[in-house]
């Protein structure tokens, strides 16, 4: 195995499962640790791979909530995060992957490791995007989270919950965006 130095990540806190009670507040933490980490590391400490493989891996959760439109996303983001773990156990960095598909041409080849890892990364702009344009839609987050906490005290999913009010918000902007350029474009 490819082993690097330690590089002061605190494994004993990426145990998201055991320390948080919600799939955000872990990816939450999971990705602030990775923040935490690259903005202190030093020129000799490099991001583990199967750190970033294990944030990654709980993102995946936010997909399989978006419902049937963004399976396939969910899919390949699932399959692409699956081989970086496999890889993990063989390249203790990510920039040892980079570092081997480098020296093999392999960087734009289907299946390598550094395309996948490109393709993680892009699953990772698009939930953040999705995210981002659902918090900024009309609808008041906090009457949101007072329904979700309501549903949550009565069986449903609270995230579930909270991404369907979203997603159903989104569907009336989208609706209500799409009438209105259909009426100016017939005033003209």
């Amino acid at each position: 195995m490819d082993e690097g130095a330690d590089n002061g990540f605190n494994h004993s806190q990426t145990k998201m499962s055991m320390t948080t009670k919600t799939p955000l507040s872990a990816i939450a933490k999971a990705f602030e640790e990775l923040s935490g980490f690259l903005g202190s590391q030093t020129k000799d400490q490099k991001l583990r791979l199967d750190n970033f493989c294990e944030a990654c891996s709980l993102v995946s959760v936010l997909f399989s909530c978006l419902g049937l439109a963004f399976k396939f996303a969910e899919m390949e983001y699932v399959a692409k995060v699956h081989d970086l773990v496999e890889a993990s156990k063989t390249y203790a960095t990510l920039e040892n992957v980079l570092d081997r598909d480098v020296a093999n041409d392999t960087v734009k080849k289907p299946g390598s490791h550094s395309r996948n890892l490109r393709r993680v990364r892009q699953g990772l702009d698009l939930i953040r995007a999705l995210f981002e344009e659902f918090l900024s839609t009309e609808m008041q987050l906090q009457q949101l989270i007072l329904k979700c906490v309501h549903h949550t005290t009565h069986g449903q999913s609270g995230l579930r919950f909270l991404l369907e009010c979203i997603l159903f918000q989104q569907g009336k902007n989208f609706y209500r965006s799409s009438m209105k350029q259909i009426i100016q474009q017939r005033r003209k």
